[in-house]
């Protein structure tokens, strides 16, 4: 864990808890449009609810939140279009 101390010796760890308590950041970035839910790549063991991760990137899509607002190819997507030429 990182924590990193200011000139008064408050822990940023110890600011952020204080200030927004047990927050999952990476939900709050999915619900905001700001990432998506890359559910597949996730262990077979983790803690993250893949429902409310799903369903928070989907609502961000269908409002058009956040990178869903862009009219944009990912990356994915953009490689899979593209067909591997031998030369």
């Amino acid at each position: 864990m990182f924590a990193a101390t200011s000139s008064i010796g408050i822990s940023i760890v110890a600011w952020w808890a204080s200030a927004f308590g047990d927050v999952d950041i990476g939900l709050a970035m999915a619900k905001a449009g700001l990432a998506e839910a890359m559910l597949r790549y996730l262990p077979a063991t983790h803690s993250i609810s893949e429902v409310e991760y799903g369903q928070a990137e989907n609502r961000a899509r269908d409002s058009g939140f956040g990178m869903w607002s862009a009219e944009i190819e990912s990356p994915h997507e953009y490689r899979r279009s593209k067909s591997s030429r031998i030369p």
